[in-house]
């Protein structure tokens, strides 16, 4: 019987999983984890398109867990894009004023 290939959704879930199980094993065993090497790690074995991403990985983290785990998986925040249409906004500005100086 040949079984076939989990699809790329499937194999990203397990990886999820994988990674957080091997985080709640390292924080019962009171021992030092590297997130990025677990991510790569799991990544290549299921054969993932890229590493997966910490949000990902936190939603596979049972509810339980979620207030132990939720400092190492604390995703850096992402630029607003009312930060950025400030700074073209300030770009603007000054164009303009080099205009009109001259």
């Amino acid at each position: 019987m040949v079984v076939a290939a989990p699809s790329q959704a499937e194999a990203y879930l397990l990886a999820c999983t994988s990674i957080v199980r091997d985080l709640i094993e390292g924080v019962q065993a009171e021992e030092e984890i590297n997130l990025n090497q677990l991510r790569l790690k799991y990544g290549k074995k299921y054969k993932v398109k890229g590493v997966p991403r910490l949000v990902d990985i936190l939603s596979a983290v049972p509810l339980e867990w979620q207030d132990r785990l939720k400092g190492a998986l604390r995703a850096k925040p992402v630029r607003t894009a009312s930060g950025v249409s400030d700074c073209l906004s300030r770009l603007a500005e000054v164009s303009r004023a080099q205009k009109l100086t001259r």
